[in-house]
């Protein structure tokens, strides 16, 4: 009972540094923000807690569902005729470009209307649309790899909890083998004990032996007659 008590507070304790952990070290809000490169106006957003790769696979996977053509360009991904009838009721080209930044991953979007690139003045009534498209697709992301951390954590959880059962179990058979080794001492003292009280009998049994054969000695050498 007492260990399951201190267990049940090492439990408590980790969750909670880990729970601190995060809550130093992991930023929560997705940030969706205007960007301008190369005279195209765009969107940026940040998915925090990701991996690039992870990102552009599940990127790449939209890109596909939109049904438009994407290629591999020097700057990222183009795609050619994409349907977002959210955006527009015509095709649209999407360039897309995705790096990591040390706190995850920084998704950049340029939306080609036809003629024109999405933008908050050109497209007031499209440009909150594509802000919440990007928003849950990297909140879905963040979701994702906290997850995946999540996951990865309580795999570490486990082990310890493993190693603490394998620990616990070595400290229980080594527990059996001293005191084993304790009766085994106990007997041992106890028949040395009484070995040398044996002795001690022993040797005062033999002092007695030996005055008793000196003594006959002496009385048989006075019962003899005396050589002539």
């Amino acid at each position: 009972m007492r260990y399951n008590i201190l267990f049940f507070w090492f439990i408590c304790f980790f969750m909670g540094y880990t729970s601190q952990v995060f809550a130093q070290n992991t930023p929560a809000t997705v940030e969706v923000t205007d960007i301008s490169e190369n005279s195209r106006p765009g969107l940026k957003v940040t998915i925090p807690n990701a991996n690039v790769a992870e990102v552009t696979a599940h990127w790449k996977k939209y890109l596909k569902s939109l049904k438009g053509k994407t290629q591999i360009q020097k700057e990222g991904y183009f795609t050619d005729n994409a349907i977002l009838p959210q955006l527009s009721n015509n095709p649209v080209d999407i360039f897309s470009e995705i790096e990591s930044y040390p706190a995850g991953v920084v998704l950049k979007t340029f939306f080609d209307m036809g003629g024109a690139f999405l933008n908050n003045n050109t497209y007031a009534d499209k440009y909150p649309l594509a802000v919440t498209l990007l928003r849950d697709f990297a909140a879905h992301e963040s979701s994702i790899a906290l997850q995946n951390q999540l996951t990865l954590e309580e795999k570490k959880l486990y082990r310890l909890s493993e190693e603490r059962k394998a620990l616990k179990k070595e400290n229980k058979a080594a527990e059996a083998r001293l005191n084993a080794l304790k009766e085994q001492l106990k007997e041992a003292e106890l028949s040395l004990s009484e070995n040398k009280a044996a002795v001690e009998k022993t040797d005062a049994a033999t002092k007695t032996q030996i005055n008793r054969i000196e003594q006959l000695k002496k009385q048989i050498e006075s019962t003899l007659l005396p050589k002539k």
